[in-house]
């Protein structure tokens, strides 16, 4: 189990690594849009191109961010608790959010193949297909409900410890 578990954690750093480089390529995309723009013939499409890879680098960090803990919590009334009822707590938000980001993950995962089916693409004078950035969406959704799943894991191995 823990091959598996190190295996998820890997793919998940991965991914937030290639969204990080995929940020320098949104900055470059962009540079090379105002130079084009101020000193040449502008570039037709990048402006799309940029928030299409803009998209994808949201989603591709948010695994990672579940991993290291770092989405915005409200720490107020977490605060507050015992140490078990903090776990209590935190376990009844991991099976929410098990639930949301499955109900997430399946409605994207429909709008992917639509989009798919369509041919979906950004209208302007260059279009660019939609449905490889809804896709990676998909992937990384899952990554994200994977990524819930073992911190709910985690928390459930916490009661055991707590109850001994």
């Amino acid at each position: 189990m823990n091959i598996v578990v190190n295996l998820l954690k890997y793919i998940i750093r991965l991914i937030a690594e290639i969204g990080g480089y995929l940020l320098s390529v949104v900055m470059l995309i962009l540079v090379v849009d105002i130079v084009t723009r101020e000193f040449f013939q502008p570039l037709q499409g990048l402006a799309a191109l940029s928030v299409l890879v803009a998209v994808t680098v949201v989603y591709m960090g948010i695994p990672h961010t579940e991993e290291v803990k770092m989405h915005v919590r409200v720490g107020v009334l977490t605060s507050l608790l015992s140490r078990k009822w903090k776990i209590i707590f935190n376990i009844f938000a991991y099976i929410i959010g098990l639930i949301t980001f499955a109900i997430v993950s399946y409605a994207v995962a429909i709008n992917s193949i639509s989009s798919l089916n369509m041919n979906e693409s950004i209208a302007g004078t260059t279009p660019f297909p939609i449905y490889p950035v809804k896709f990676i969406i998909l992937f990384c959704c899952i990554f994200y409900w994977i990524q819930i799943l073992i911190n709910l894991t985690n928390e459930l191995k916490k009661t055991r410890k707590v109850s001994d």
